[in-house]
């Protein structure tokens, strides 16, 4: 047997009851970063940055695959050559949307929550031209604008109660 030398030693350590393999950079024992092993049977590959996972992908043991993201999470589907075709991601207030772009890379969907309100713009590839809206009290409203992005109308306004 020979040992290859490389920047990255894999080493084989327990953890619980539990196999796992767990790369080791040589020196600074914070900087490991991907984790290969199981957890209860289950096959897990995990992503590390600053000492923190940030991506798990897991395989339950009827198959069914698993993808968790931590952070500020994004990812981009792609369809022709490098095209974006779908975005999914997570701000930094917890907000998840998902964008949809057209053959041109142009954004032309963008759903979303919003500080508890739910948001779908429609768009023109270049700026929304219909946003819809529901607020968290169940309002909705419907907000139209003109080529140069202008708010022309907005339907839906909560209205005085008439006695």
């Amino acid at each position: 047997f020979f040992k290859q030398k490389t920047a990255y030693e894999i080493g084989v350590r327990l953890v619980g009851s539990e196999m796992c393999i767990r790369d080791s950079t040589l020196g600074d024992a914070r900087a490991r970063n991907v984790t290969l092993g199981a957890i209860n049977e289950t096959p897990l590959v995990a992503l590390s940055h600053g000492g923190q996972s940030r991506m798990q992908a897991t395989l339950a043991p009827s198959g069914r695959p698993n993808l968790s993201l931590q952070g500020e999470p994004s990812i981009d589907l792609l369809g022709a050559p490098g095209q974006r075709g779908i975005g999914l991601s997570v701000g930094s207030d917890g907000a998840p949307f998902v964008s949809l772009y057209d053959a041109t890379g142009a954004q032309r969907v963008a759903m979303g929550a919003v500080q508890g309100t739910a948001v779908v713009n429609l768009g023109d590839g270049s700026r929304p031209r219909l946003v819809l809206g529901v607020a968290p009290d169940g309002q909705g409203s419907v907000g139209y604008y003109d080529a140069e992005g202008e708010l022309v109308r907005v339907e839906g306004q909560v209205a005085t109660p008439s006695r």
